[in-house]
């Protein structure tokens, strides 16, 4: 187009210099020029329409760059995750291999105190506590009878029952001086006749019965109050039929119970 602009001039020297005359000269001159004119203003909007091209192109390239950062610094944080992740995962491994060790431990700990706790239930029984077992729940238990312990209908500790107590003195204060102690009162099922105003029922004399347990093992063993508790059962937990005289019997009785600490389940024997 630019070619033809300058043609479009030339013609027009030409037509000049021969001295055309010709009346439509000038109205031919005018189109001429204004054709340049056009040609001039399609080439500026070429122009333009190429520096547009340019910026554009230019500003896809900057977005670019930007994309490619921002891509590069994922695959960095990824990575950096994927790292820490690792050390996350290697980590609790080694936290788990640590719980089954301290477990395994635990387990060994509980075998050799259960194994310790049967062998108490042997001596004591050797001892005269023929019914020392460890229960159900893994506790020491020692029954010893009622009718060695209380008067029939009484409360008051005896003389028998006060050397039977103080014979476990060395276990409660030496063996066991860690251990939480449970006084535990159990009678027959025979209602109450004579101390009926006393206790009113089975249940409070046996409550009665464990509180003077512990009150001799406070004053006269010396044993901290604080691991002392008592309860009464009355004549609800039976160890043999209260259909026999031996049966009462052996269900009268207060049970000193070593109360194993965080209730480590072990079988019972």
């Amino acid at each position: 187009m630019i070619r033809r602009g300058f043609g479009i001039l030339a013609l027009v020297a030409g037509l000049a210099l021969t001295g055309c005359a010709s009346e439509d000269w000038e109205l031919r001159y005018n189109e001429l020029h204004g054709e340049m004119i056009d040609v001039v203003a399609d080439r500026d909007l070429q122009r333009q329409q190429l520096a547009d091209v340019l910026a554009r192109q230019d500003s896809l390239e900057q977005q670019s760059l930007v994309r490619e950062r921002e891509l590069s610094q994922l695959r960095q944080d990824a990575n950096q995750s994927t790292d820490r992740a690792k050390q996350y995962a290697d980590r609790v491994a080694e936290l788990e291999d640590e719980i089954v060790a301290i477990q395994d431990q635990r387990v060994d700990v509980a075998a050799e105190e259960t194994n310790l706790l049967a062998q108490h239930v042997q001596r004591l029984r050797l001892q005269g506590f023929t019914d020392a077992q460890i229960n159900n729940d893994g506790d020491l238990e020692i029954p010893i009878s009622s009718d060695i312990t209380f008067g029939a209908g009484k409360a008051d500790l005896t003389k028998k029952g006060q050397s039977a107590v103080r014979s476990l003195t060395g276990d409660l204060t030496g063996t066991f001086a860690d251990y939480d102690i449970r006084i535990e009162g159990h009678t027959d099922n025979v209602p109450l006749n004579h101390s009926r105003k006393l206790w009113g029922d089975n249940v409070n004399l046996g409550r009665q019965r464990a509180l003077a347990v512990v009150r001799f093992m406070e004053t006269s063993l010396d044993i901290d109050s604080s691991r002392l508790m008592s309860v009464s059962h009355g004549e609800r937990q039976p160890v043999a039929s209260n259909d026999t005289k031996a049966g009462r019997a052996r269900n009268r009785r207060v049970a000193i119970v070593v109360v194993r600490p965080h209730g480590t389940d072990v079988q019972a024997k």
